[in-house]
C-alpha cells in the first residue's frame, strides 16, 4: 500500500451557543426589564439590541459582562412597543441571536382630589388599552363629581375608559 499526498488544509470556527428564552416585562412608563438564559461558557460579553416597533431599526443599546442574564432598559417613552434581542460575543465573533422579545411601556394615570374628600390610588400604571379603577371617598355630607380618562362613576368606584395615553382623573366634592 502506498501513501498519498496530503490533502488541502481545512479550518473550522466553533460557534458558541446563543442565549435563549429572552423575555421582556414592562415595569413602568419608562422601564422594561429583560431576562435570558445563559448558554455559553466562552462568551466575554453580551450585546443587547433594541428596535422600536416591528419595523424599527436595530440599535445596540448595551454591552454587558459575561454571565449576566438580566438588564433594565430605562429612560423609555410611553406607550411605545420595544423589541429586543441579545447575542453572546467573544474575540472569535458572535453567537446567533436569541429569540426576539417585545414589551410596551406602561401608561401613567394620575388622580387628584379637591377639598372634602379623597381618591385612591393617586397614580396607576396600566398597559395600553386597559382600564383602571379608583376609589372615591367624599367626607360626610359631601358628594363626589369625577372626570377624566373617559371614565364613569358608579357608587364610590370611578372606572376609566380604555387608556391609550397618559391622562388624569380629577375628583371634586360639593
Amino acid at each position: 500500500m502506498g501513501s498519498s499526498t496530503y490533502s488541502n488544509e481545512a479550518s473550522a470556527t466553533t460557534v458558541f451557543a446563543a442565549p435563549t428564552q429572552l423575555t421582556a416585562a414592562p415595569l413602568s412608563d419608562t422601564r422594561i426589564d429583560l431576562t435570558w438564559t445563559h448558554n455559553s461558557a466562552s462568551e466575554t460579553a453580551y450585546r443587547l439590541e433594541r428596535k422600536t416597533g416591528a419595523s424599527g431599526t436595530w440599535d445596540e443599546i448595551a454591552t454587558l459582562e459575561p454571565n449576566v442574564t438580566t438588564y433594565s432598559d430605562t429612560g423609555l417613552a410611553a406607550p411605545v412597543t420595544y423589541v429586543y434581542r441579545v447575542r453572546a460575543a467573544n474575540p472569535a465573533g458572535y453567537s446567533g441571536y436569541s429569540n426576539e422579545a417585545s414589551a410596551t411601556t406602561l401608561i401613567l394615570v394620575t388622580a387628584t382630589a379637591g377639598a372634602n374628600g379623597n381618591i385612591s390610588p393617586t397614580t396607576v400604571q396600566v398597559v395600553h388599552g386597559a382600564t383602571t379603577s379608583f376609589t372615591v371617598t367624599p367626607e360626610v355630607g359631601y358628594s363626589a363629581s369625577v372626570s377624566g380618562c373617559g371614565g364613569t362613576l358608579s357608587g364610590t368606584t370611578y372606572t376609566t375608559g380604555p387608556i391609550t395615553a397618559a391622562c388624569a382623573v380629577s375628583a371634586s366634592f360639593t
